[in-house]
């Protein structure tokens, strides 16, 4: 009995276990388990962030730091850059090469850098911007169908989207003069083609295989289901 009394006394001076954490008597109501509003809708943004488009705008940037330093080398050996405030000048080109740059509303654009020497024996340099592009064929009567989803999905890739007329050798009578209509996509710079051209490329496999099983009606009507439908093309 001693014994015993003396552990209950000991256990007695013992504190009491207090949490760390506060509960409201709501939040002990419904067991405690809650999240701050922000927490919650920082976790909603990042399901709808793509890592690949992240990946792209890293690699973007990093093109875009590399081409300000090869800008500032360039300046030192007397290759000035000349844009449309400065006046006409005649020169023989050199050398040229691909290059990114960033307009005024921090777009990345590609572009080409054009080497000259005058007849002073001065440098300068001019950048040309470009769009890099690739066609697309749809069967006749599904050009707006194409167009439409096109620009709901990849509208802030997309330069723009042109309806060209040219030559195709597949045709029977070809020599004849007779062309074929395609789509004409442009991108502001060739990652952005790369990326589109990957989403693109299932559907257009796809509808090759179908081609091949047997005739189909329409070409492109595939993208309206691109939601629904898996992106793997491994059985193409």
């Amino acid at each position: 009995k001693r014994k015993r009394k003396t552990k209950l006394r000991e256990m007695g001076r013992k504190k009491p276990f207090r949490s760390r954490y506060s509960f409201s008597n709501d939040k002990k109501k419904f067991g405690g388990n809650f999240r701050r509003k922000d927490d919650a809708d920082e976790g909603d943004a990042t399901k709808d962030i793509d890592p690949e488009l992240e990946l792209i705008e890293s690699k973007l940037q990093r093109l875009v730091t590399q081409a300000k330093k090869g800008d500032k080398k360039d300046e030192r050996f007397g290759y000035r850059r000349l844009d449309s405030s400065n006046e006409p000048q005649l020169g023989w080109l050199l050398n040229m090469h691909p290059t990114v740059y960033s307009d005024q509303n921090g777009r990345i654009k590609s572009g080409v850098d054009y080497y000259f020497l005058t007849e002073e024996g001065g440098r300068f340099k001019v950048t040309y911007p470009y769009l890099p592009y690739f066609f697309i064929r749809v069967n006749e009567g599904t050009e707006v169908e194409v167009e439409q989803y096109l620009k709901k999905k990849f509208d802030i890739r997309i330069a723009a989207i042109d309806r060209v007329y040219k030559e195709d050798l597949e045709l029977a009578n070809h020599l004849v003069g007779l062309q074929q209509l395609y789509i004409k996509l442009s991108f502001f710079n060739v990652h952005d083609l790369m990326h589109i051209r990957s989403k693109i490329m299932p559907f257009i496999r796809r509808n090759q295989h179908k081609k091949e099983e047997g005739p189909s009606s329409y070409t492109f009507t595939a993208f309206n289901r691109a939601d629904k439908q898996d992106d793997d093309d491994d059985d193409d």
